[in-house]
């Protein structure tokens, strides 16, 4: 895994074979090709701890956590918890997924929406949602 990297030291990395990328608060993820990720920026809640992945299909970041989407429809998360934003463990059927401050949210195959993370202001009251077609934030 990649620790805090320092301003101007993006080279610490092998920032090739990417198909996509993610920022955060203060982290950027990359996608391979490969299904594999890779990681710079602030590390202090391990939201860059991303380096043992595998079969990823997509990635998002939030402010201090990063969410990848497996291939098989499963959701994993790392980085800060405090509100469950990566209590992501028991999420199946997945086809996409995206990530706030403080919250993840994902599009399951028979288009409903399911969420987790800090509620302050109803952010994951996606209960009911059903027929979605897509999800970004």
């Amino acid at each position: 895994a990649v620790g805090a990297i320092k301003k101007g030291d993006w080279g610490a990395i092998k920032w090739s074979g990417i198909c996509s990328v993610a920022t955060g608060g203060y982290h950027t993820i990359g996608l391979k090709a490969d299904g594999t990720c890779v990681a710079v920026g602030n590390n202090a809640n391990k939201q860059c701890e991303v380096s043992r992945w595998t079969e990823i299909s997509a990635i998002a970041a939030g402010n201090f956590h990063t969410v990848g989407l497996k291939k098989d429809g499963t959701v994993i998360a790392v980085g800060h918890n405090g509100q469950g934003q990566c209590a992501v463990g028991d999420w199946r059927d997945v086809i996409a997924i995206a990530a706030g401050r403080n919250h993840t949210v994902a599009l399951t195959k028979n288009g409903n929406v399911l969420a987790a993370g800090e509620n302050n202001y109803g952010q994951c009251s996606v209960a009911g949602m059903s027929d979605v077609k897509t999800i970004g934030i």
